[in-house]
């Protein structure tokens, strides 16, 4: 009867240890995907930083960073993120709502003839996108950003 109990454990300690594995490789694979999204937006606003405002092709060299940039937003904020990172990526689902949004009218403002309103539509939406982006960066680090008040499900329930 000892053996039989002993067996049991063992195979339970064996189990527990796989599913640990699984959350390591589940939460490196998240960690990386993010980290190179984190890199490739770095890249993003260099792009926009080298762009000749005055260059005849300006707004269309914009507006291809923007579409690469809000494709590669959406496509991190549909990772599954691991427990530990639920907070950076709901701040990412945000950015991506808010980048889209964004890129629709920067279409808008630079497809044919400028339009002012737009582009300033879009531009707050991106600038709002980019704050929800420090917050994700700054959850991703665990740490809360400055004036957020973080409140269990429990809480929000009562």
């Amino acid at each position: 009867m000892k053996r039989f109990v002993i067996v049991i454990l063992m195979c339970a300690l064996l189990l527990t240890g796989c599913g640990m594995g699984e959350k390591a490789e589940q939460m490196e694979q998240y960690h990386n995907e993010v980290s190179g999204f984190f890199e490739r937006l770095e890249n993003y606003n260099q792009s926009f930083a080298a762009l000749d405002p005055a260059g005849e092709t300006a707004s269309q060299e914009a507006l291809k960073i923007i579409d690469a940039m809000t494709e590669d937003l959406n496509t991190v904020a549909q990772l599954e993120a691991p427990e530990e990172f639920s907070n950076a990526q709901d701040m990412l689902k945000e950015a991506a709502s808010r980048m889209s949004a964004a890129q629709q009218d920067f279409h808008s403002a630079f497809d044919g003839e400028y339009q002012q309103q737009s582009f300033e539509k879009a531009y707050a939406e991106y600038s709002s996108a980019n704050e929800y982006i420090g917050y994700a960066v700054t959850f991703y680090h665990g740490e809360i950003p400055e004036g957020f008040v973080l409140t269990s499900e429990e809480e929000t329930e009562e």
